[in-house]
Protein backbone atom coordinates (compact mmCIF):
# COMPACT_ATOMS: atom_id res chain seq x y z
CA UNK A 1 0.00 0.00 0.00
CA UNK A 2 1.13 3.52 -0.86
CA UNK A 3 1.72 6.08 1.93
CA UNK A 4 3.20 9.38 2.64
CA UNK A 5 5.83 9.79 5.10
CA UNK A 6 5.60 14.13 6.57
CA UNK A 7 9.22 14.82 7.54
CA UNK A 8 10.37 18.25 9.12
CA UNK A 9 14.46 18.48 8.82
CA UNK A 10 15.04 14.62 7.55
CA UNK A 11 13.26 13.29 10.58
CA UNK A 12 10.11 10.75 10.08
CA UNK A 13 7.15 12.99 11.80
CA UNK A 14 4.20 10.78 10.92
CA UNK A 15 3.20 8.01 8.18
CA UNK A 16 0.15 7.84 6.86
CA UNK A 17 -1.04 4.91 4.73
CA UNK A 18 -3.04 5.61 1.38
CA UNK A 19 -6.05 3.45 2.13
CA UNK A 20 -8.62 5.62 0.41
CA UNK A 21 -9.69 6.58 -2.90
CA UNK A 22 -9.00 10.84 -1.85
CA UNK A 23 -6.71 11.45 0.87
CA UNK A 24 -7.36 15.21 1.15
CA UNK A 25 -4.42 18.07 2.35
CA UNK A 26 -5.18 21.69 4.02
CA UNK A 27 -4.94 23.69 7.12
CA UNK A 28 -8.72 22.99 7.97
CA UNK A 29 -8.92 19.57 11.02
CA UNK A 30 -11.10 17.69 8.43
CA UNK A 31 -8.52 17.04 6.39
CA UNK A 32 -6.81 13.55 6.34
CA UNK A 33 -3.09 15.22 6.77
CA UNK A 34 -3.69 18.54 8.31
CA UNK A 35 -0.68 21.36 8.05
CA UNK A 36 -1.26 23.76 10.53
CA UNK A 37 0.32 26.66 8.62
CA UNK A 38 -0.79 30.07 7.33
CA UNK A 39 0.83 29.15 3.66
CA UNK A 40 -1.44 26.16 3.36
CA UNK A 41 -4.83 26.37 2.20
CA UNK A 42 -8.07 24.98 4.14
CA UNK A 43 -8.31 22.39 1.33
CA UNK A 44 -5.14 22.51 -0.49
CA UNK A 45 -4.74 19.49 -2.40
CA UNK A 46 -5.71 15.74 -2.72
CA UNK A 47 -4.37 12.40 -3.74
CA UNK A 48 -6.28 10.11 -5.65
CA UNK A 49 -5.61 6.60 -6.42
CA UNK A 50 -6.92 6.24 -10.24
CA UNK A 51 -6.19 2.42 -10.57
CA UNK A 52 -2.05 1.43 -10.20
CA UNK A 53 -1.63 5.38 -10.16
CA UNK A 54 -1.47 8.34 -7.65
CA UNK A 55 -2.72 11.94 -9.02
CA UNK A 56 -2.08 14.49 -6.42
CA UNK A 57 -4.43 17.37 -7.05
CA UNK A 58 -3.14 20.90 -6.34
CA UNK A 59 -6.21 23.23 -6.00
CA UNK A 60 -5.86 26.53 -7.58
CA UNK A 61 -5.60 30.10 -5.41
CA UNK A 62 -8.40 31.78 -6.46
CA UNK A 63 -8.44 35.48 -5.09
CA UNK A 64 -11.55 37.50 -3.75
CA UNK A 65 -13.67 37.92 -6.35
CA UNK A 66 -12.90 34.51 -8.09
CA UNK A 67 -9.44 35.41 -10.47
CA UNK A 68 -6.36 34.01 -9.66
CA UNK A 69 -3.79 35.88 -7.93
CA UNK A 70 -1.68 38.22 -10.16
CA UNK A 71 1.11 36.28 -11.54
CA UNK A 72 -0.63 32.93 -11.09
CA UNK A 73 -1.68 30.49 -14.09
CA UNK A 74 -4.66 28.31 -13.65
CA UNK A 75 -4.00 24.62 -15.52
Amino acid sequence: MAKVLLKYKEAAVKEIPLDKEETTIGRKPDNDIVIDNQAVSGRHASIKVEGDNLVLAVRPQIGRHGQPPEGRLLY
